[in-house]
């Protein structure tokens, strides 16, 4: 799965960005305040999982400088709406890949969550971190929570 996902997020990048970006495994990042946190539902049956997406202020920057005009870059709106965009592609390419593997998950739409009242699930929790390493890295680190 991991390979699934640093690939999709490779081809997201290359696509919605014009950004060539090497991505790999990453274990040093602490969350900032200034992160932007997106959460991913997906559900099969009675089984609920989240997968939250945890995204380095500098990476999303990096990302939307070359799109959007300067007074748009002011606007952290615009940060959290290009961070829940590329959760909804790599989530997508996540889905595909387990319902193909024998799983038949729905996704919802990505939403920004409540951390103190976040929705319950009861299967597996997923914390994905993507943090910018350098100009041409960035690091994707996997937490897996069981319920």
């Amino acid at each position: 799965m991991a390979e699934i996902i640093r690939s999709s997020v490779s081809n997201t990048l290359a696509v919605m960005f014009n950004i060539s970006i090497e991505v790999f495994e990453n274990t040093s990042k602490i969350p900032a305040v200034d992160d932007y946190v997106i959460c991913c539902e997906f559900i099969q049956e009675n089984v609920r999982s989240h997968i939250l997406f945890l995204f380095d202020h500098k990476l999303i920057d990096k990302f939307i400088r070359g799109i959007f005009p300067p007074e748009l870059l002011k606007d952290p709106a615009v940060y959290q709406s290009t961070a829940s965009e590329i959760v909804n592609i790599v989530g997508n390419c996540m889905k595909q890949y387990l319902n193909l593997h024998g799983y038949h998950f729905e996704m919802a739409i990505p939403f920004t969550p409540d951390l103190v009242r976040m929705p319950t699930a009861n299967g597996p929790l997923l914390q994905m971190v993507f943090s910018c390493k350098s100009d041409s890295a960035m690091g994707v680190d996997f937490y897996l929570q069981c319920a």
